[in-house]
């Protein structure tokens, strides 16, 4: 049984080592639609790995930081095609009037940090507040 991860950051025409082309993330999900992927939240992936009931062709895509050229780019081509993705966002920084619109399309929205801080350098009462303040933010206003 596999399970095929797809991690992606930003969709647009940057030039950074994070960006990725949106005309070829449209060419790549026509692909992905042509060989019969289907994606999955990875609650339901992890759900299906131990259970042994994932489906052939299983795919997560997943997006670091909720970059907004997601929305813009990513969010209709991935409906159109019946895909769905796990966004993990910065919650201090999310539009979350896009982040609910894509929540209720069945994206699932998990955290990646209040601030976007170096956790390697923070002590224990700002790590848990980067860490579990981002969730408890995120659980409220989704």
């Amino acid at each position: 049984m596999r399970l095929s991860i797809l991690l992606l950051h930003s969709l647009d025409y940057k030039r950074a080592p994070t960006s990725f082309p949106p005309h070829l993330f449209l060419e790549m999900l026509d692909g992905l639609q042509s060989a019969g992927f289907q994606t999955l939240d990875l609650e339901r992936a992890v759900a299906g790995l131990r259970t042994g009931s994932l489906e052939p062709r299983s795919l997560c895509v997943t997006f670091d930081d909720g970059c907004s050229s997601v929305y813009e780019a990513g969010f209709e081509p991935m409906l159109e095609r019946g895909f769905t993705a796990t966004l993990y966002v910065i919650a201090r920084h999310a539009d979350w009037s896009v982040l609910r619109q894509m929540h209720k399309q069945g994206f699932q929205i998990g955290s990646h940090t209040l601030t976007h801080a170096d956790l390697r350098g923070l002590d224990y009462d700002r790590l848990k507040d980067e860490i579990v303040g981002s969730q408890r933010e995120i659980e409220d206003r989704l």
